[in-house]
C-alpha cells in the first residue's frame, strides 16, 4: 500500500486551544507510514474484532519509558513526563488542561467561579470515588491540598495557595497569594485528589500501593523492568459526561534505558508508543522508511535549553559584561545542530514561540549572535584581558553533558576556560542551590503556556528568599516582573519590558528548543498528549482493529 503523509501545523497559539477529544493529539506534524498488507498484519497480531455474538477482545498498549518511576506517591517530586503519564493515569486533579496553554476541562472538579481577584470557589462532582471505594468530598480536597503543601515538593503548583477551605459538602474555596496570570490554572491542574481514608490506610504513603480516583489501578510493578496498570472497574465517571477515559483495558510501561533499544522495541512489536526515539533513527518510521505501519509526530519542544549564570557577588559571572561575553562566545546553531540534528528553533530571547505571550517582534531580535571578538572585547572591559575560568555544572542528562562540552570548546576560543562537573539529579539540585559551588549550569526550562510564568519560576525573588533562583538581587527587575505578572497590569508592553531587561543583563541565556518526536503504531489513531508531554492512553482513540490484546 502506498504510504500516505498527513501534516498538521506544529506551532500553534497556545492560548486559543480548546480541548476536544477528537483533536487531542492533532497539533503536531504527523507522518504516517501505512502497512503494506493490513490483513497480514492483523492476522499476525491476532484478530481483535469479535465475531457476532462473542465478546470483543480487550485492548492492551505497551508504552516505552526511559527510567523506573521509583515512586507512585501522589506528591512525590518528578519533572519527568514519563512519570507524570503514570501518575495522572492513576490519580486525577480537579481539572485537566490537555492543550498547552489551553482551557481547563472538568475532572474531579465539576465547575469553578471567581469570587474576587484572588479567591475562587470550586465545586466537585458529588459521586467521585477512589479505586478503594472511598467517596471524595470537600474534606478530601482540602486534605489533598494541605498534604501537597506540606510535602514541600509541589511548590510550583501550590506555592501560591494561601488557604483552601470547605464551604459545602462538595465545594471548596481556594485563596491565592496574588492575581498573577496563570496562577489559578496551575493551582488546580496538577494536584492529585486523594481520599484521607486511603492515605491513612496506606503503609507507605502510596509509594508502592497507590489509591487514586483515576481510570486505572496498579496491577504489577517490577522495578527496573515494567509497570502494569489495568482498568479501574469501579471508575466513578461516566464517559457520556467526560468523554472516553478507559479506551484501553491494560497499560504496560516498559523501561528501556538504551536509546538504540527503543527503536528495536518498536520494530519487534515490544512497544506500541515511544517517547524517546533517537532523532537519527526516525527515518525508519517516516514515509519511505523501512519500518511501515508507524506514525511519527514532530513538534517544537516547550523546553528551552539554556544556561543559568550565578549572579551572586562571589562568582565571576556576577558581572553582566562577563555574562554577555560568554553569550557572544556561544554558537547556538552549533548546539542545535549537534543536539537536535539542526531540527528546532534558535532562541532569540529567553522564551519560545509556543508561549501565548510570545511576540512576533522577538523573532528578529539580535540575541548575542556568535562573535568571539566581541566576547574578548567585553572580557577586557570587565577587567579580564587574559581570560577567565568558570565552573560549569550539568546533571546526568546526556544532552546536557554534550551541551556543556560544546560550550567548553567554543569558550576556549574566547580565552574562557570551562571546568565541567556532572552530577546525578539529587546532587545537582543541591549544588546549584549553593552560590559557592558554581559559576553557571546547563538546564532546560518551561512553564504553563506563558513566558511570564517561565520567568516567574526562575526569577521571582518572592519565591527564593529575596533573590532569583540563580542569586540575582535587582529591585528594578523585580518590579518589572511583578508588573508583568499582575493580571491588572499584564500587557504586551509590560511583558516586553521584562524581556528587554533579561536580554540586556542575561542572568539566563537560552540556546534553542529542539523538535521532539513520538512514534507509535498507526492503529493508535489519535493519541491524547497533554502539552505534548503527558500521554493519556485511556483518552486516546484506537482503531477497531487494534493489534494487541491483553496478554
Amino acid at each position: 500500500m502506498k504510504s500516505k503523509v498527513k501534516r498538521a501545523l506544529s506551532l500553534f497559539l497556545a492560548a486559543s486551544m480548546v480541548f476536544s477529544m477528537s483533536a487531542c493529539g492533532g497539533t503536531s506534524s504527523e507522518t504516517k507510514a501505512e502497512s503494506k498488507d493490513t490483513a497480514a498484519t492483523t492476522a499476525a497480531a491476532g484478530e481483535t474484532t469479535a465475531p457476532s455474538g462473542e465478546v470483543a477482545a480487550t485492548k492492551q498498549i505497551n508504552i516505552e519509558i526511559n527510567g523506573d518511576p521509583n515512586t507512585l506517591a501522589p506528591y512525590a517530586s518528578s519533572n519527568n513526563p514519563r512519570n507524570r503519564t503514570i501518575i495522572y493515569t492513576i490519580y486525577e486533579p480537579l481539572f485537566h488542561r490537555l492543550k498547552f496553554g489551553g482551557e481547563l476541562t472538568p475532572c474531579v472538579g465539576k465547575s469553578w467561579k471567581q469570587i474576587d481577584a484572588t479567591t475562587y470557589e470550586v465545586e466537585i462532582y458529588d459521586y467521585v470515588k477512589d479505586s478503594a471505594g472511598n467517596p471524595i468530598t470537600a474534606d478530601d480536597v482540602v486534605f489533598s491540598y494541605q498534604t501537597a503543601i506540606d510535602s514541600g515538593t509541589q511548590t510550583g503548583y501550590v506555592g501560591s495557595v494561601t488557604e483552601i477551605k470547605k464551604t459545602g459538602d462538595y465545594t471548596v474555596q481556594l485563596s491565592l497569594a496574588s492575581e498573577q496570570v496563570g496562577v489559578f490554572s496551575d493551582s488546580v491542574n496538577f494536584v492529585p485528589i486523594i481520599s484521607k481514608a486511603a492515605w491513612d490506610a496506606s503503609p507507605d504513603e502510596m509509594i508502592a500501593n497507590p489509591v487514586g480516583t483515576g481510570p486505572y489501578v496498579l496491577d504489577s510493578w517490577t522495578a527496573g523492568s515494567s509497570l502494569t496498570l489495568v482498568k479501574n472497574e469501579n471508575y466513578w465517571q461516566d464517559s457520556a459526561v467526560s468523554g472516553e477515559r478507559q479506551a484501553v483495558d491494560k497499560v504496560v510501561f516498559k523501561e528501556i534505558t538504551e536509546a538504540a533499544q527503543i527503536t528495536v522495541a518498536l520494530e519487534t512489536g515490544d512497544v506500541d508508543f515511544a517517547y524517546d526515539v533517537q532523532s537519527s533513527d526516525l527515518f525508519h518510521f517516516k514515509e519511505g522508511g523501512d519500518d511501515e505501519g508507524f506514525t511519527t509526530y514532530q513538534f517544537l519542544n516547550i523546553l528551552m535549553q539554556c544556561i543559568f549564570f550565578n549572579c551572586d557577588e562571589s562568582s565571576v559571572c556576577a558581572d553582566p559584561k562577563v555574562r554577555q561575553a560568554i553569550c557572544y562566545a556561544i554558537d547556538n546553531q552549533a548546539i542545535l545542530s549537534n543536539i537536535f540534528n539542526g531540527e528546532g528553533e534558535l532562541s532569540t530571547t529567553f522564551s519560545n514561540s509556543l508561549y501565548a505571550d510570545y511576540q512576533d517582534s522577538w523573532k528578529n531580535l539580535d540575541y548575542y549572535s556568535y562573535n568571539v571578538e566581541k566576547a574578548k572585547e567585553l572580557l577586557t572591559e570587565a577587567g579580564h584581558p587574559d581570560g577567565i575560568t568558570i565552573r560549569l555544572l550539568t546533571n546526568s542528562s546526556a544532552d546536557h553533558k554534550r551541551i556543556a562540552e560544546i560550550i567548553q570548546a567554543l569558550l576556549a576560543e574566547a580565552n574562557i576556560k570551562v571546568d565541567i562537573t556532572n552530577y546525578e539529579a539529587a546532587l545537582f539540585n543541591t549544588y546549584v542551590s549553593d552560590p559557592k559551588e558554581f559559576d553557571a549550569y546547563v538546564t532546560q526550562k518551561a512553564a504553563g503556556g506563558l513566558s511570564v510564568l517561565v520567568w516567574k519560576l526562575s526569577m521571582d525573588a518572592r519565591m527564593f528568599n529575596g533573590v532569583t533562583k540563580n542569586f540575582l538581587k535587582n529591585d528594578e527587575f523585580q518590579k518589572l516582573l511583578e508588573t508583568a505578572l499582575d493580571a491588572a497590569t499584564n500587557s504586551p508592553e509590560t511583558v516586553d519590558a521584562v524581556r528587554a531587561w533579561l536580554d540586556e543583563n542575561v542572568p539566563i541565556y537560552a540556546f534553542c528548543s529542539g523538535y521532539k518526536y513520538y512514534v507509535h503504531t498507526d492503529d493508535l489513531l489519535t493519541p491524547c498528549v497533554s502539552g505534548e508531554t503527558v500521554f493519556y492512553p485511556g483518552m486516546s482513540e484506537f482503531a477497531d482493529t487494534w493489534h494487541r490484546t491483553v496478554e
